[in-house]
């Protein structure tokens, strides 16, 4: 995976070789993380259409191998957001947590509903009050720049616009330079909150130009 942005094509060909061997081995579940891991370099460093096609063929294998897909489904679900095919996110992420909750998963709990929330935010469906989300999110560690504009979003719907401003800038207030990945949806938040001044900050924070 280091290797990757050194050469990407001698990455690919050694985390193939690596599946390979895995799979050849009966290591049937590292094959699966390894297949994740690829698709995710693929998404970032390529196309997020091509990270999700890949997502799609570890889901496959899981199948075809008796391997639980949840997992893997819950990464894709991340992705689609950004390919913009919001309504599966939706479906599999209506589908997803209940899983995610029975089998005590709170950090994917997270996720999934982190990323069913921006897509309901952007269509303009209520998404309710949040607090659980965001305590969840404290407690598995999820950073507060991914889960600020979900909160703001909820606080905007309930006509709490100032509460959503505070909660931007409080999140921004920790950033540093390239820290704001998928920046467009903290920008958006703020768009929302009435905010321009932090929607400005955030661009700059997430491309990594100067500090908030």
């Amino acid at each position: 995976m280091a290797r990757w942005e050194a050469d990407p094509g001698a990455a690919r060909r050694d985390m193939l070789a690596a599946i390979a061997g895995a799979v050849r081995d009966g290591e049937l579940r590292a094959a699966m993380v390894a297949q994740v891991n690829l698709a995710g370099l693929v998404a970032d460093h390529e196309s997020v259409g091509a990270g999700v096609r890949a997502l799609g063929d570890a889901i496959a294998f899981a199948e075809a191998h008796g391997l639980p897909a949840e997992e893997v489904r819950a990464a894709r679900v991340a992705k689609l957001v950004f390919a913009g095919e919001w309504s599966e996110v939706i479906r599999e992420a209506d589908d997803l947590l209940p899983w995610a909750r029975s089998s005590g998963d709170a950090f994917m709990e997270v996720r999934i509903r982190l990323a069913s929330a921006h897509v309901r935010l952007e269509r303009g469906e209520a998404i309710g009050e949040q607090a659980d989300f965001a305590k969840l999110a404290r407690d598995t560690g999820w950073c507060p720049l991914q889960i600020a504009p979900v909160v703001a979003g909820a606080a905007v719907e309930a006509g709490d616009g100032a509460g959503a401003r505070r909660l931007l800038a409080d999140a921004l207030d920790i950033a540093y330079p390239g820290a704001l990945f998928g920046f467009v949806w903290f920008d958006r938040a703020c768009l929302r909150a009435g905010a321009l001044d932090l929607a400005r900050r955030a661009v700059r924070v997430g491309t990594g130009r100067v500090s908030a």
